[in-house]
């Protein structure tokens, strides 16, 4: 795993995207760097703006990689997206049981039961109906 992945800092909004990159990659539909891929999308303002979940499902749509709403599971690659609050969310990727989280230093090996507990203590319950798991098939 690139290191650009991991160890974002607190106050950036661009989880959306490195989660999009790690997929991108993962599935061999990108072979570029990070930044340059980044660049691709300056008009959106990635970095500062970070990234709508309907932009993730266009461009997901738009590399050709089908995927479907679902819970996560043991095994699978999962694009989850829980609110923080009514304006700023994380998105972490879940695959076949490690978590990667932009916020961490490395993978995080992880059941879903854990995984469960440690979305349910970070989102914010008032805005739980907007939490969205997706499975990349």
């Amino acid at each position: 795993m690139d290191s650009w992945f991991f160890n974002q800092a607190k106050d950036a909004t661009d989880c959306g995207w490195r989660c999009l990159y790690w997929i991108l990659t993962h599935k061999k539909k990108s072979n570029v760097g990070y930044v340059t891929f980044v660049n691709w999308f300056l008009a959106l303002a990635p970095l500062t703006t970070g990234m709508f979940v309907v932009d993730m499902l266009r461009l997901l749509t738009y590399w050709g990689i089908d995927y479907q709403l679902s819970f996560p599971t043991k095994s699978g690659t999962y694009l989850i997206f829980y609110p923080l609050d009514a304006t700023v969310g994380h998105t972490v990727v879940y695959h076949n049981g490690k978590l990667f989280d932009p916020l961490e230093s490395k993978p995080l090996k992880m059941s879903i039961e854990t995984l469960q507990k440690r979305i349910e203590t970070k989102f914010h319950p008032v805005y739980s109906s907007i939490l969205m798991t997706i499975k990349l098939l």
